[in-house]
């Protein structure tokens, strides 16, 4: 299975202000971050008439993956590299990126994102202030998988579970977004099994233009 990540429901809908020369294009970026912890095989020691195998545990966090990714790229990343969600503003497709101070590389290519139900939500309006906030629960779903453009990984998890999308809306700021979702799952790592649970997480609100190419003379 080899898909791009789709748009994360929670980052497209803003409200930019003030006017922007020649059609610069605004991105929304947002911190993507993993933690999983997990169950693996262990080893199989014997001692006298005593066979004994054992399970050990193996976390999966966001630095583990973008290690992964630069082994796989070509790239060698710092320990400050990020894993970033780049939304092109008002309605563009998401790409996964790892951001290492002025290098970006779209690691998009490696990962599956999917909604895989409906949406609970409530909400609140203040009409008078013309302000809104809601929560929506849904299962959504992301994994780690192998880029036909790339040599292929060590390490690969496919987990879902209850996300929790929390959003802010006002006619100054526009709307605000966070999504945290509670997974499990399973996986591998350098072929060895891995039972996953614990988290993914979708936060932050940073604003980049990006300046259009001046016009040809």
């Amino acid at each position: 299975m080899n898909q791009h990540i789709k748009i994360l429901a929670m980052a497209a809908l803003f409200v930019l202000g003030g006017r922007q020369t020649r059609a610069d294009q605004t991105n929304l970026v947002q911190t993507l971050n993993i933690h999983l912890g997990g169950i693996t095989q262990g080893p199989t020691e014997t001692n006298g008439n005593i066979v004994k195998t054992s399970t050990t545990f193996e976390g999966v966090i966001t630095a583990d993956v973008i290690k992964q990714l630069g082994t796989a790229t070509g790239n060698s990343f710092s320990s400050k590299a990020n894993l970033v969600v780049v939304t092109p503003l008002p309605s563009g497709s998401s790409a996964i990126v790892i951001r290492d101070g002025t290098a970006s590389v779209d690691v998009s290519s490696f990962f599956a994102y999917e909604v895989k139900s409906g949406f609970v939500s409530s909400s609140q309006l203040n009409l008078k202030a013309g302000r809104t906030s809601s929560t929506d629960y849904s299962i959504q779903r992301l994994a780690l998988i192998d880029s036909t453009k790339y040599p292929s990984l060590s390490l690969h998890f496919d987990v879902q579970g209850v996300a929790v999308e929390t959003s802010m809306t006002a006619p100054s700021t526009g709307t605000r977004a966070d999504l945290d979702a509670n997974v499990s799952g399973s996986g591998d790592q350098a072929g060895g099994v891995l039972l996953l649970e614990g988290t993914f997480r979708v936060h932050g609100y940073l604003l980049e233009v990006v300046p259009s190419a001046p016009p040809n003379a």
